[in-house]
């Protein structure tokens, strides 16, 4: 990616960018040189879109100097996007909050490649200022769904004893992921608590579609037992949206906790998930046994997974020779061990039908 310096073209020919306004970025990357194209080039680009700098008087209260200083303007875009044959090409969508100065931005861009390789490029020829004229305004704030260690996480479940926070947001329009103006963070409230966990920096919006995107973040400390969670987001029209669900926590990771075995479709023709919730980050093993009404023994398997919250095992509703099992209940015995040794016994019955 070529950086672009300035250059003695006046501001007021640059070409602007303005709140609320879709702007479509494109680019190259290029060798080091910075004369033909890196078509070798395949991976991802992080274009960060910052209003202009401001200018700032401190006073030195040892020498009693006044100096004149300029801060970077704050972020107003920060957006992934694919790179493919050493080119890329994405769009995004300004905030409303701009600071209208007509002065110049600037725009930084660091890609990497599925090769370890990266690139990095800048440029300040373009300038912040003015409001984009919209027929239909948004009104409705983002849609959010929040999930604790993975996305097959619902409402009330165990978790570990640090989980990850998985927050997913939607927005016709776009995401407000900068931070710009005073609250438009992405935060969670935990419990009670009045100060709120910042996840403004852990948002990724998608490849695809600018429009969406996600936030993780590992929590510590949290308390043993109920815990509750409310997320507050905001999209670049300055409209707000909140979500919150509730969760346990064990006070020992050290112990698996289950909440029993679950099998799902059931009754079932095909396919059966056969699984449990648990509390456990280090890989659990399984020893599966499924038996017939007449405790006849039709399938047994051993497995090792380190699926957070929730191990699956997928059955074909077919035996150790690979016949597919007749229309009854069957029973399942599933024996969980930890690595470290301790474990437990759970049961499941379920039905097979035609």
């Amino acid at each position: 990616m070529p950086v672009i310096t300035n250059t003695n073209v006046p501001d007021s020919i640059l070409p602007r960018i303005k709140a609320l306004q879709t702007v479509t970025v494109s680019g190259t990357i290029r060798t080091g040189s910075l004369q033909s194209l890196d078509d070798t080039f395949n991976g991802t680009v992080l274009v960060t879109v910052k209003d202009s700098d401001i200018d700032l008087k401190v006073k030195d209260p040892i020498d009693d100097v006044t100096h004149s200083i300029k801060e970077q303007g704050s972020i107003l875009a920060r957006s992934t996007f694919q790179v493919k044959n050493g080119k890329f090409n994405g769009s995004f969508v300004v905030p409303k909050d701009i600071g209208f100065t007509n002065k110049r931005g600037r725009m930084i861009g660091f890609a990497y490649s599925t090769d370890d390789i990266t690139a990095k490029g800048s440029t300040t020829t373009f300038t912040v200022g003015g409001i984009e004229s919209v027929s239909e305004p948004d009104t409705i704030g983002p849609t959010i769904a929040v999930y604790l260690d993975n996305r097959t996480f619902i409402p009330g479940n165990m978790v570990r004893r640090n989980p990850l926070l998985i927050v997913d947001l939607f927005d016709n329009t776009a995401i407000n992921a900068t931070g710009a103006g005073i609250g438009h963070n992405i935060e969670a409230w935990f419990n009670t608590d009045r100060i709120p966990v910042d996840l403004t920096e852990e948002y990724q919006a998608d490849l695809t579609d600018a429009r969406k995107g996600t936030a993780q973040k590992r929590m510590f400390n949290l308390k043993t037992g109920t815990n509750t969670v409310r997320v507050r987001a905001w999209d670049v029209w300055n409209n707000y949206s909140e979500a919150e669900t509730y969760f346990r926590l064990a006070d020992n990771d050290s112990v698996l906790i289950s909440e029993g075995l679950f099998v799902y479709p059931n009754p079932t023709n095909a396919e059966a998930n056969i699984g449990f919730i648990h509390n456990q980050s280090l890989p659990t093993r399984a020893e599966i046994r499924i038996f017939d009404m007449n405790g006849r023994l039709v399938k047994q398997e051993n497995i090792e997974k380190q699926e957070l919250h929730t191990w699956t095992y997928r059955w074909n509703c077919k035996d150790e020779y690979d016949a597919s099992v007749p229309v009854g209940t069957y029973h399942c015995i599933m024996n969980v061990q930890q690595s470290n040794g301790q474990g437990t016994v759970l049961y499941g019955t379920f039905i097979i039908s035609k």
